[in-house]
């Protein structure tokens, strides 16, 4: 398979860090020895969360713990296994176990209204950042990186069969992306339920730019400290480049 530079859901990681209030997690720090709980070790979320706490925030990551639902898909290249336990007994979401107790701190995709309402009127768990989109703005102002959470792929066969092809679905996705400004910023299609949604996209393109680029270049930043992660975090054997992870009809993207 082959990956188009087409990162069509983006999450900034600093959302996601939740902590318990009663650990004594006053700074990313005072993380050394907690456990995580998330879905999956190699998430996106994780991958960048760890990665984040370890550039800018001066995170040992070997000492960081954390308790997954199971195995994942694909091996670890690096001595990892002893910071990793596997969750037995009840099937609970990372949330849920923050909230009750059973793990110190939570990073990964938060979908459902009901979760984020609970950690918001929790009194137990808090913000690992409580000043997050200030954060995520200076992440992406300083950095050009705004942490991406699915990418579109194709099979390596059909690439091979066409390879046009995916510079046509590249090129098919930017004009899809460009029609979809002109209807937030014409308001004709009222898609959104957010009073105002119009004037909020005007001010976001005003002060961030263009949070969703396609394209290599625009993203150079995101992938490279991605592909940089992975071979940190044991989940790939060596660096990848851009021509292993791409299709070769938007490497000039």
């Amino acid at each position: 398979m082959v990956c188009l530079p087409v990162f069509n859901k983006r999450k900034p990681v600093y959302n996601y860090l939740w902590v318990r209030a009663d650990r004594g997690i006053d700074s990313p720090r005072d993380l050394a020895g907690k456990t995580f709980a998330t879905v999956g070790y190699a998430s996106s979320i994780s991958t960048y969360s760890r990665g984040l706490l370890a550039r800018f925030h001066g995170v040992d990551l070997t000492k960081l713990r954390w308790l997954l639902p199971g195995p994942g898909r694909f091996p670890l290249y690096r001595d990892v296994e002893s910071q990793i336990t596997f969750a037995t007994g009840e099937r609970k979401g990372p949330i849920q176990r923050l909230l009750e107790g059973e793990v110190d701190a939570s990073t990964g995709d938060i979908t459902d209204a009901a979760s984020w309402a609970a950690l918001e009127s929790s009194d137990k768990v808090m913000r690992l950042f409580p000043d997050y989109q200030a954060m995520n703005k200076q992440l992406w102002l300083e950095h050009g990186v705004h942490s991406p959470t699915h990418v579109i792929v194709m099979g390596g066969r059909l690439n091979r069969e066409h390879p046009e092809l995916a510079r046509k679905l590249y090129d098919a996705f930017v004009e899809s992306k460009r029609l979809a400004l002109n209807d937030a910023l014409g308001d004709g299609t009222s898609y959104s339920m957010l009073m105002h949604a119009r004037e909020a996209m005007r001010d976001q393109l005003a002060q961030w730019g263009d949070v969703y680029p396609f394209g290599i270049a625009t993203n150079r930043n995101t992938i490279d400290w991605f592909l940089d992660f992975n071979l940190d975090q044991g989940l790939t054997k060596a660096r990848m480049t851009d021509e292993q992870v791409f299709a070769a009809g938007t490497l000039d993207t």
